[in-house]
């Protein structure tokens, strides 16, 4: 396969500059939406791992291993793992479902207010 060299029009040229002009005005932009992404995700990340934390210390606090709660829950041990581990997203009833299982209940509170530890 051989190489050629091309040769443009002085309009070719314009062409082809502006198009790598926009090229690297879109990368820009692609760039920075994935930046943006990458704190979203990391965001989200850390509260899974939040609510999981607070979980496993419900679970553990009742001396109760992962298969226990699976099986007082109906949640698989994997789900419960993956859960724990910050890996998962668990729905509202899925948290509830555990919670119950290790006797805690869920309390919302205003964002001002302090928090509080039991």
């Amino acid at each position: 396969m051989s190489t050629q060299s091309r040769s443009l029009t002085p309009v070719g040229e314009v062409l082809e500059e502006k198009a790598s002009q926009w090229q690297e005005a879109e990368w820009a932009e692609y760039r920075k939406i994935g930046v943006e992404l990458s704190r979203v995700f990391v965001a989200d990340y850390n509260e899974h791992r939040v609510v999981g934390s607070i979980l496993k210390e419900a679970r553990t606090s009742r001396s109760l291993t992962q298969t226990q709660l699976a099986e007082a829950t109906g949640i698989q041990q994997g789900v419960i793992s993956r859960i724990e581990q910050g890996e998962a997203n668990p729905s509202l009833r899925t948290v509830f479902k555990i919670l119950n299982a290790t006797g805690r209940t869920l309390a919302l509170a205003p964002a001002t207010a302090a928090p509080t530890t039991d």
